[in-house]
């Protein structure tokens, strides 16, 4: 009997690859049910999804949620419609015809909080850069098993981003949604942490493989660097690994180094490389009770951020 899988794609002016990504789901040898969370797309892709993909279940946000909290509406939906598995794709990725079945089958004979595809770019003439370079390059077996020549297919990673997660139910019940701490960026290094931390696997499948047109995102390295600074520290803040003296000492120390670096940059001419790391940390301060609130949360098994807020 198949497993009910409901595919989440959070779109936002998205004309560019949707058409190419829910045509890829359509021809999914693998029966699935189509979840999208639009995030006020200005460039007409809601309306296109309606009338040429009358069967994809369709919400339109009236603000931009980011990417975490648009899926975690698409995953409390899944749930209630008594989903087996979430798959949450990005807009500009696409399936081959077997990969949810690969999926499932790899899902079914373990138990693991997060199954991904291999990450190919978007002709799938090379593997994706990123996928490469943080996750095969730092999973401990997967070299290994290339060079010997071995036969394994499925590898663990500590991190895997999330343009293509195959989330179990268990999963989602248990380790929940995105924490709403991130609202574009960090939140899949975050979920994969949370993971860690209660012993939930992240693995790849080199059975499977999704296509990820990264190339052709307009803006994504810029969007992606816009407030690093800020983001790296949350994400520090959140780690629920590491305890608060930890936190404290590293961010201590790095505090003492951005002091050392905004003082060089600025005596040498270096304008643009300053940034205003002093008002970084003055709204981290401020951020302390939050972080108390969804470091405890996130260390409490239950569907955080789903159900749980």
């Amino acid at each position: 009997m198949d497993k009910k899988v409901y595919i989440i794609v959070v779109t936002w002016n998205g004309m560019k690859w949707i058409d190419f990504c829910l045509r890829s789901i359509q021809n999914s040898l693998y029966p699935v049910t189509t979840i999208v969370i639009d995030n006020k797309s200005s460039d007409g892709t809601p309306d296109y999804i309606a009338n040429h993909f009358p069967e994809v279940r369709l919400s339109r946000s009236d603000k931009n949620l980011g990417f975490g909290k648009a899926n975690n509406i698409g995953m409390k939906q899944a749930l209630d419609a008594d989903a087996d598995y979430c798959f949450l794709l990005n807009q500009d990725a696409y399936l081959q015809p077997n990969t949810i079945a690969e999926l499932i089958k790899t899902a079914e004979a373990g138990e693991y909080g997060i199954i991904s595809p291999v990450h190919l770019n978007g002709n799938a003439s090379h593997v994706d850069a990123y996928f490469r370079d943080y996750v095969m390059a730092k999973s401990p077996y997967y070299l290994d098993n290339v060079m010997l020549k071995g036969k394994e297919t499925l590898f663990e990673s500590q991190f895997i981003p999330a343009a293509a997660w195959l989330l179990p139910r268990k999963t989602m019940l248990e380790i929940g949604g995105f924490d709403p701490l991130f609202y574009h960026y960090g939140e899949d290094d975050n979920y994969c942490l949370r993971c860690l931390y209660h012993h939930r696997k992240i693995v790849f499948s080199t059975t499977a493989f999704i296509h990820h047109d990264r190339g052709a995102t307009i803006g994504n390295s810029v969007m992606y660097n816009q407030k690093i600074a800020f983001r790296h520290i949350v994400q520090d803040c959140a780690d629920i690994n590491n305890g608060i003296g930890f936190i404290i000492q590293k961010q201590g120390r790095q505090f003492y180094d951005e002091i050392g670096l905004w003082f060089m940059y600025l005596f040498t001419g270096k304008w643009k490389m300053l940034h205003n790391f002093l008002w970084d940390y003055c709204k981290i301060l401020g951020m302390i009770p939050q972080f108390r609130h969804n470091r405890k949360q996130n260390k409490t098994i239950g569907a955080n951020w789903i159900y749980r807020f």
